[in-house]
């Protein structure tokens, strides 16, 4: 299969995880009357989830998957989609807000359900993972204190994020829905595993991704 090839495969592969999800949603019978801005947050929400959980697939760093675009273009697209990730999950809460949902009042969190309280602790998260990336150096923490803080905050990030969607359940209002994104994440986040513990430990020889830089979930340190 030549390089071009390839490359476009893992195009479509990463287009599809970030969208399909999404498509998958609007599936079945679906109560209307919320609104545009309503809806469109929500589907900033889900695209925005699906790409946090597709990075997982990018810092595992499969030497097929970066022989098609090389790994510094590899490391690079990681860092500017992670940026696009985060400015959808801002817009998420904002448009919220536009649309006549009262997301401040949801900010008190001693009386907010549990959806917010899962949402705002991900959120949070993910900004101490972004800040922790940009500017690792100048908190001067130790690239294998930030490896380590980094993935386990970057799980969190995408299970919280699960967990807010699973209890708001507009759009995963059925059994096949809710195992479909529980069955992506755990999959997605399985390749961090691969990478941090199962392929480090020597597991399968250590082979089958590349070994030139570090691995990284969501952005990697400057």
């Amino acid at each position: 299969m030549s390089v071009v090839v390839r490359g476009i495969g893992w195009i479509t592969l990463y287009v599809a995880v970030a969208v399909v999800p999404l498509i998958f949603a609007v599936v079945g019978p679906v109560e209307g009357g919320r609104g545009f801005w309503v809806e469109f947050s929500v589907a900033l929400g889900f695209v925005g989830m699906s790409m946090l959980g597709a990075q997982f697939a990018l810092v595992a760093r499969f030497r097929s998957m970066a022989a098609p675009f090389g790994e510094d273009a590899l490391v690079q697209f990681h860092r500017q989609i992670s940026a696009v990730a985060l400015a959808f999950v801002l817009a998420h809460p904002v448009l919220l807000q536009i649309g006549g949902i009262d997301i401040v009042a949801l900010l008190n969190l001693a009386e907010a359900p549990w959806r917010a309280r899962f949402a705002v602790t991900s959120t949070v998260l993910l900004l101490i993972v972004v800040a922790t990336s940009v500017w690792r150096r100048r908190l001067r923490i130790r690239y294998e204190v930030w490896q380590v803080m980094h993935g386990v905050l970057s799980v969190a990030v995408v299970g919280f994020a699960l967990g807010h969607m699973l209890l708001v359940g507009y759009y995963l209002d059925a059994v096949w829905k809710v195992w479909l994104w529980v069955a992506m994440t755990l999959a997605l986040v399985g390749l961090l595993v691969w990478v941090r513990v199962w392929r480090p430990s020597g597991g399968c020889g250590g082979r089958g991704a590349s070994r030139r830089s570090p691995p990284n979930a969501v952005m990697p340190p400057p």
